[in-house]
């Protein structure tokens, strides 16, 4: 059964209280997806609202442990890169020195890629050239915060990693042959390791005291021919930097409970 993703799993309501009778059930369309429920709960609000009434499920992961106990990290440092830390739509009118994004970098490339391949590279958008070009290619509702960003990059991987595995990679160097001859492998492996680098991105962004917006609402193929012709880079995502200014657009939207999103086998 469908529902809407990052939203909880309907199908795993057990609780006696929350069936229907036979036939007694309606469709609910959120988003593009359907889902089928009781018809006495008309929205996806009131379905929601049933299954934390038989299934309490809390929305901040410290109340369910004791990370203080369990973490390396202090409170300070968890609180900053994951517990209190917001998708930014706004920032601080303030400039965000190279030296930062150095160090945004610095973190950034050392967290492990398949056979260290590091296939991420990052375009800065600082200029008011630059940032013009940028927005033609982003989607209407991530234009006008990309344009005021005091800082925005623009993600892409590499399908010419094999070739600096010698230096990377020198256990790996005579492979570089066999990754020449296979390109569907080698942008497969770019796709899957740059994404995991934008992860670390987000964190190391956080880290030296930014907020980031990350994006893929946007023309990707004229976002390529503006900023990567000529090149062997696709661009996948794009994001806003900036020092948090306060603002919170809304409250923190719901995160998944462990006993819900993970098994022990």
């Amino acid at each position: 059964m469908a529902q809407p993703r990052g939203r909880p799993e309907i199908s795993r309501l057990e609780d006696p209280a929350w069936r229907a009778p036979a036939g007694d059930v309606s469709d609910i369309t959120a988003g593009t997806e359907t889902m089928r429920t009781p018809r006495a709960l008309s929205t996806y609000e009131d379905v929601i609202s049933k299954y934390q009434e038989s299934r309490p499920m809390s929305i901040d992961i410290a109340s369910e442990i004791d990370l203080d106990s369990e973490l390396v990290l202090d409170s300070t440092a968890a609180a900053a890169l994951f517990l209190e830390a917001r998708t930014a739509n706004s920032w601080a009118d303030e400039e965000i020195t190279d030296e930062t994004l150095q160090a945004v970098y610095a973190l950034t490339k050392m967290g492990p890629t398949a056979m260290n391949i590091q296939p991420l590279r990052i375009s800065w958008i600082r200029s008011a050239e630059a940032r013009e070009r940028l927005v033609t290619h982003m989607a209407d509702g991530n234009k006008a915060k990309t344009l005021t960003a005091p800082m925005v990059a623009v993600l892409s991987y590499t399908n010419e990693w094999h070739e600096l595995l010698p230096t990377t990679a020198p256990h790996a160097a005579s492979m570089v042959p066999m990754f020449e001859e296979n390109v569907e492998t080698r942008n497969a492996m770019a796709a899957n390791n740059a994404h995991l680098q934008a992860g670390y991105f987000i964190l190391a962004a956080r880290s030296a005291g930014l907020a980031a917006g990350p994006m893929t609402g946007f023309d990707a193929e004229g976002l390529n021919a503006e900023f990567n012709a000529d090149s062997p880079f696709s661009a996948f995502m794009v994001i806003n930097l900036g020092k948090p200014n306060g603002v919170v657009d809304r409250a923190r939207l719901h995160r998944l409970d462990f006993d819900l999103a993970t098994a022990t086998l």
